[in-house]
């Protein structure tokens, strides 16, 4: 090839010179399928068939549509889009991307404004900022994201999230530990619910055992079964709302200011109910306690309360509170 001026000059076989202004090649190649395919690409579209080899690819601005692939594959890309087939272990460093994938075992993800779907992953190892998940079937995650949005399905084991405005939404946990701050999730049911930290959060769970959160603020929980406990050690100006404490319910200690607390107990659930609080108010099915208060102290703008509705009750509800609505039904 050659230039003359503005333009673009091509020698034929035959020896005549052509001139263009555009010029686009197809290539086809025929390699081992069971090696690794290293691929540094830019400005391309490639169409690969199925590899039991691994891939390892550089890709920028390119196109990449290929069936299923091997073990241990890599993709980094910028400004890219992947549609990828069945893989077992693989891991992503991808920036402004476009990838849809089929199910794969372990997947490790490091991204920026990408948008990434699968069928189904194993385990998840994610390091997101401004990314949109969806993944209709897993069964484990582990993620640190920014500005993210995870629509995610499946029986997860243990799992966690440390998030800043993201969202999760979908899905059932074994156990999960999570940390956020503006952030909402959105669960089926979580075995165990563990929180560090969350402040300004909106938890919507369809049905949990055991929940402990260290320390809240400003947050919005709303459990539509609580199964066994709830452990809040530090909450301030909360909105908890439980629709069902059932039988099986055992403990809910906490530490409140300000906010609101609304418990629906199932009438075969017998409880001892205990609190000191400053200010605020206390509603209970008085008609549950046939007893009189075994402790009533009010003084000025604090009171002290015991009572419970059953001898034999082997669940107790004990909290102190500042400035805070509590009510039982």
């Amino acid at each position: 090839m050659m230039s003359v001026g503005i333009f673009t000059r091509i020698s034929l076989k035959n020896g005549e010179k052509v001139s263009v202004t555009k010029f686009k090649a197809s290539y086809t190649l025929w390699i081992p399928e069971n090696i690794e395919f290293a691929l540094d690409s830019k400005y391309n579209d490639v169409e690969i068939s199925d590899f039991t080899g691994n891939f390892n690819f550089d890709l920028y601005d390119t196109d990449i549509r290929a069936g299923d692939f091997g073990d241990n594959s890599t993709f980094n890309a910028k400004y890219s889009s992947f549609s990828i087939g069945n893989g077992k272990n693989v891991s992503f460093d991808i920036y402004d991307c476009d990838v849809t994938g089929k199910d794969l075992d372990d997947v490790k993800i490091i991204t920026k404004y990408s948008s990434l779907t699968f069928s189904s992953v194993k385990s998840a190892t994610i390091q997101s900022y401004d990314d949109d998940f969806d993944i209709q079937n897993l069964t484990g995650i582990q993620a640190k994201a920014s500005y993210s949005s995870f629509l995610l399905g499946g029986q997860m084991k243990n799992s966690g999230f440390d998030l800043y405005d993201s969202d999760v939404k979908g899905g059932s946990y074994e156990s999960l530990n999570y940390s956020a701050k503006y952030s909402e999730l959105i669960a089926d049911k979580i075995g165990d619910l563990n929180i560090d930290v969350i402040y300004d959060c909106t938890l919507k769970i369809g049905n949990v055992d055991d929940l402990t959160c260290n320390e809240s603020k400003y947050d919005d929980i709303y459990l539509g079964v609580a199964a066994t406990s709830i452990k809040m050690p530090d909450a301030y100006d909360i909105q908890l709302t439980v629709n069902k404490l059932p039988h099986t319910f055992s403990s809910f200690p906490g530490n409140f200011k300000y906010g609101t607390v609304t418990l629906n107990a199932d009438s075969l659930l017998n409880y001892r109910l205990s609190c000191q609080k400053t200010y605020g108010s206390l509603n209970y099915p008085k008609e549950r306690f046939t007893n009189k208060p075994s402790l009533y102290i009010e003084k000025d703008s604090k009171t002290q309360f015991e009572n419970s509705t059953a001898p034999d009750a082997n669940c107790e509800i004990s909290f102190t509170a500042y400035d805070l609505n509590f009510t039982i039904k």
